[in-house]
């Protein structure tokens, strides 16, 4: 399965970034640990330059449980006491049989 989805962040730097959440599974998510953590919200810049987009491209491997269902995961995890507003555009999710 791909998962492909525009992002943007303002997060910049090297230090304090959160996590890109990308994934399949054939079960609903309950807790943390089960999602797909996939990179950081870092967008690139050397310094605060406001929002960046970026197109997101993540390859995953999933199989269907009996209900033959997937669910598909896409989002930011993090915990750091100032607010932070990313966007997600544009998802795409492509199956190939195998």
């Amino acid at each position: 399965m791909r998962i492909t989805f525009d992002f943007a962040s303002a997060d910049w730097g090297d230090v304090n970034h959160w996590q890109i959440i990308a994934g399949a599974m054939p079960d609903a998510v309950t807790a943390a640990t089960s999602l797909t953590y996939q990179g950081t919200t870092a967008n690139g810049d050397a310094s605060d330059l406001g929002y960046k987009w970026a197109t997101k491209t993540y390859d995953v491997t999933v199989t269907t449980g009996a209900s033959g269902r997937i669910y598909v995961q896409a989002g930011v995890w993090g915990s750091w006491e100032a607010l932070r507003t990313y966007y997600i555009d544009n998802l795409r999710v492509g199956l190939t049989a195998q």
